[in-house]
């Protein structure tokens, strides 16, 4: 449906149409009131302010490919379409009202007093994981900016994010009228434009104005936080959703680890669960705006998945905590606007370097009656956070470095400036900004604190900053003297004859019985020689196996990934292989497959663009692009150069070398390869399931008919489970399917003793088994609640009976556990095929502290005994290879981690702890700070623990205890750091993120 026509916006706005009799129907693709932004197609609004009138450019409007103007007079001898009304202005509102009510699509409407442009970013970015979403550009949120921004919603659009900015009461009224907000975010009431607002008090009903025109069935989030908005008890009849750094809110941070100028981390309450989020953006504050966006993603209904990474995505906008490093000057350029509230962040911010610091702070406006003690209450607090320099600037500014020179009077390392304008700071800044230093530049809007940014970073400029002078701000510097480290160094001779003289003279001839002697020991030394150089040959070919196999397991390829694309490293420098995040689908859920893979020469990925999802392939350097096929639901590679894909139902084989795609199989419905992966059987949308060899697609062989869907497939193909109308069935290599049952439901495919066994419910919920090879199956309980263990594909099961009571479930025998009362709450932990053991925990009545408990399953006893392995257990990190490694409540804070109820380190992250892929090697990392990163990174080879580095979070490749990979801190953004069993080197400087992708 056309809803912005030339005749529908003359009607919205009751304006008189003039030739238009051929353009009724021409439909508008955007609006602007400024023709130099005016596109083809556009709306152009001839606004007449008090410097400009844009009745002057309509003509220019045309010419840039305007296809109607609404002014407030038509220019004589005009043209064009025009729409002519008494307002420009009234008449922008009426139509942005009009298309705003026929879209009919969600509107999240953001206000609050500080901080609403970077929440709505947050929020955009985070909703787009799920919807097409339109977000307001830049700061496009006043009567004439939320209009505009309206109607350049594209009807496709499903969300609208939408800023709304006010300075005077009745404003928000007007805004809300038109925007008809569904969901409305309120970030904070602070001191902002009390010029024309008065107080606090008066900001708070200004911005609440938002909810007279919001939908009567939408939802109001706002910061629990803050006096005034936590005192909103009620909107609409419904209780509003409180985000904040206090637990009392309902989507509330816990574990905040700082990592300074490079974002942050933390685990988040949103009232429905727990999920960790990695903030990109510098600054506590920044974390806040991620907890609106947490808050509206909820009421939106999407994933934990799709909001954390929807966080980690989001860019920092120029003018608001943008991190910039130029001419050897890392910048933080907060320079669009500023209040007392968000000068006093932006410091908090700046202490956060680890090298001197500038902060160049300007004017603020709209400050009212609180003007002077809003500056130097800024004043004050910049000397209390110990800035090395503070530059103040502008004649509203002054009370600030008069406050400041006061304050820092008794401080060291810290010097006051005034400026009177940016011109004469401008003039003097190499002055105070050295090389190295980290800059904040602040101020209002109308400052042009831009000018001073522009300064920094010009190239013209680049020589005239300096190193800053030991003597001030230095570092302390442990010296060592060369002596020190040289060892002490001796001068051994050989105890050798050197000259003839000193050699024997004469041999005296041998035996017989020695000659006799003398033989057989050659003998036995040649018997010893060949032994040896055969267990000489077979380590070589151990050494050669083990190789290989390390090959195998640590192969591939690392991708680098920063804002706007993923590469390689290459050996000329670094090679693109994809877009930037926006086209990427790591979080795909259609496809079970990795978004990017690799088969040692190629590399595969899918882009999403147009609601069509992509396979590209390309070399490893990024060449020979190209789009394999659209709308791809998996793929897999079988070999090098070869992968099979499935698109709109059908089975592709493409050959990467040849560039060549055949079809395979039509209309597919489910498949599975065997391990060597030139074999597949495969399921068709008519319920035939079918074998096919990969070598000769004619020898396809129908198994079955009939069939609903493939339950289970062994590597080799031979054994098969699947379902049929009237039930399960079962079917062995070279022999005619069996019947297994015809009411089957939680099918569990398992292993016993290396043969193939099934469990299955029926309809009753009683509990069935069936060993491979049997005629029939057995039923082995009435009434059970739940198997644990079924994932782990060995002999021995947990079953929960209806009464609550746990059992070993071996074969169709179900054994009771020996001597035990089950403990309140247990919980099956996992099963380890090396020590033979099944592992649950449960909370101890009398303490009421974790325990840990296992049960040996290793033949078939009469009763089982249950072991305690460990007590105050907090989680279970891992089970397997013989060992337990568990994280205790030792401390008041922090977490320890044990082996075997053994003490490995203390202070260790959650979660951190994996098992290198190959070796028997353990990596985790301590939650500290550090200068280089985030965590400190061990290795744990079951004795000793040894420290190899730091990283940013937790994404490592722990590859081998001589091949790890993970993310540090860097001079810009991240650098991918490379640990090779020695040392760590940098492998990559200047990313966002790396995957490793195994061949």
């Amino acid at each position: 449906m056309k809803i912005l026509t030339v005749e529908n916006i003359a009607l919205a706005c009751n304006g008189k149409l003039v030739n238009a009799d051929n353009f009724k129907d021409k439909e508008i693709e955007g609006a602007a009131i400024d023709s130099r932004k005016v596109e083809k197609d556009f709306l152009f609004f001839a606004y007449k302010g008090e410097k400009v009138d844009g009745h002057d450019y309509i003509k220019a409007a045309f010419d840039n490919g305007a296809a109607c103007v609404v002014c407030e007079h038509v220019p004589e001898g005009e043209e064009g379409v025009c729409i002519e009304v008494e307002n420009t202005i009234e008449a922008l509102k009426k139509i942005a009202a009009f298309y705003r009510e026929k879209l009919g699509i969600k509107v999240v409407g953001v206000t609050g007093s500080i901080g609403k442009t970077t929440t709505k970013e947050f929020i955009a970015t985070v909703l787009s994981q799920k919807y097409n979403v339109f977000r307001t550009d830049k700061n496009q949120n006043n009567l004439i900016g939320l209009p505009l921004s309206i109607l350049n919603i594209k009807e496709n659009n499903e969300v609208a994010v939408l800023e709304m900015g006010i300075s005077e009461f009745g404003e928000m009224t007007t805004l809300s009228e038109i925007a008809k907000p569904d969901i409305c975010v309120i970030t904070n009431i602070s001191e902002c434009h009390l010029e024309t607002l008065g107080s606090l008090d008066g900001v708070f009903k200004a911005k609440t104005e938002i909810f007279e025109h919001m939908n009567p069935e939408g939802y109001v989030c706002v910061c629990g936080d803050d006096e005034r908005l936590s005192k909103i008890e009620d909107v609409k009849g419904k209780k509003p959703v409180t985000f904040g750094f206090e637990e009392s809110n309902e989507v509330h941070p816990t574990k905040i680890v700082n990592r300074g100028l490079w974002g942050s981390e933390c685990t988040v309450e949103n009232g429905e669960g727990m999920f960790s989020i990695s903030v990109p953006l510098a600054g506590r504050h920044m974390i806040m705006d991620a907890l609106a966006a947490v808050s509206v993603a909820r009421i939106m209904e999407l994933s934990a998945e799709q909001v954390s990474f929807g966080i980690s995505c989001v860019k920092a906008l120029q003018g608001r905590n943008n991190l910039i490093q130029k001419n050897s000057i890392t910048i933080i350029d907060d320079c669009y606007n500023a209040s007392p509230e968000s000068m006093k962040s932006a410091l908090d911010l700046l202490t956060e370097a680890v090298t001197p610091t500038v902060a160049i702070l300007g004017d603020m406006y709209e400050q009212g009656a609180n003007e002077d003690k809003s500056h130097e209450e800024v004043g004050e607090y910049a000397a209390s956070k110990g800035i090395n320099t503070i530059a103040c600037v502008g004649p509203l500014s002054k009370k600030m470095y008069d406050k400041a020179s006061v304050a820092a009077s008794v401080k060291e390392n810290t010097e006051v400036l005034y400026f009177a304008s940016v011109e004469e700071a401008i003039e003097n800044l190499a002055t105070f900004v050295k090389k190295d230093d980290t800059v904040l530049i602040k101020a209002s809007n109308g400052m042009k604190f831009n000018r001073i940014l522009e300064a920094l970073t010009s190239d013209e400029n680049a020589n005239k900053f300096e190193k800053r002078e030991e003597k001030l701000f230095s570092q302390k510097v442990v010296e060592t003297k060369d002596e020190d480290l040289i060892g002490e160094i001796k001068d051994v001779k050989a105890d050798t004859p050197n000259t003839a003289a000193e050699a024997p003279k004469a041999v005296k001839e041998k035996t017989p019985d020695q000659k006799e002697k003398e033989s057989a020991a050659k003998q036995v030394g040649i018997i010893i020689g060949a032994v040896a150089l055969v267990i000489i040959i077979g380590l070589i070919v151990f050494g050669v196996i083990r190789h290989n196999q390390y090959k195998d397991a640590t192969e591939g390829e690392i991708l680098l990934a920063s804002s706007q694309s993923y590469y390689t490293k290459g050996i000329l420098g670094d090679n693109e292989i994809a877009p930037g995040s926006d086209n990427i689908t790591w979080n795909w859920n259609i496809n079970k497959f990795a978004p990017f893979s690799t088969d040692g020469k190629n590399i595969y990925y899918i882009t999403y663009r147009d609601y069509i999802y992509e396979l590209h392939a390309c070399d490893k350097n990024g060449k020979d692009n190209v789009v394999v096929s659209e709308d791809v639901s998996k793929y897999e590679i079988i070999e090098k150069n070869k992968i099979i894909f499935e698109s709109a139902r059908n089975l592709y084989l493409y050959d990467t070398k040849k560039a060549e795609t055949s079809l395979l199989v039509e209309n597919v419905s489910d498949y599975s390869l065997n391990k060597k992966k030139n074999q597949m059987v495969y399921l068709t949308g008519e319920g035939k399931l079918c074998k096919l060899s990969l070598d000769a697609v004619e020898s396809a062989e129908v198994l079955d008919d009939g069939v609903n869907k493939l339950e289970y497939a062994d590597e080799k193909l031979n054994d098969l489970v699947y379902s049929k109308s009237d039930g399960l069935y079962m079917k062995v290599k070279n022999k005619e399917s069996v019947h297994v049952a015809s009411d089957a439901r939680d099918i569990y495919v398992t292993s016993e003793a290396k043969k193939l066994s099934l469990y299955y419910f029926d309809y009753d919920n009683a509990l069935w088994y069936y060993k491979k090879g049997g005629k029939q199956a057995d039923k082995i309980c009435d009434i059970c609640t739940a198997i644990y263990g079924k994932e782990s594909g060995l002999d021995a099961l947990i079953l929960v009976k209806n009464d609550g009571s746990w059992n070993l479930l071996q074969g169709k025998n179900i054994l009771r556990f020996k001597d035990f009362t089950m403990p309140a709450a247990p919980s099956y932990e996992g099963t380890d095929a090396k020590s033979k053991k099944i592992y649950f925990t449960g909370n101890d009545d009398a303490t009421g502290k974790r325990v840990l408990y296992s049960v040996t399953y290793k033949g078939l006893p009469l009763s089982k005994k249950v072991t305690t392995e460990s007590t105050n257990v907090d989680t279970v990190e891992r089970i397997g290879e013989g060992k337990v490694f568990t994280l205790k409540n030792d401390q008041e804070s922090g977490k320890d981690l044990y082996c075997d109820d053994k003490l490995v380190a203390r202070n260790v992250t959650p979660g951190s702890l994996m098992k290198t892929e190959y070796g028997n090697d353990y990596l985790f990392t301590y939650q500290v700070s550090d200068s280089d990163g985030f965590y400190k990174i061990v290795l744990y080879d079951g004795k000793s623990i040894k420290e190899i580095g730091s990283s940013i979070d937790l994404d490592i490749a722990a590859l081998s205890k001589k091949k790890i990979y993970y993310k540090s801190k860097g001079d810009v953004m991240f650098t991918v750091k490379y640990y090779n069993g020695k040392k760590e080197k940098a492998y990559a400087e200047g990313v966002n993120t790396f995957r490793f992708l195994g061949y």
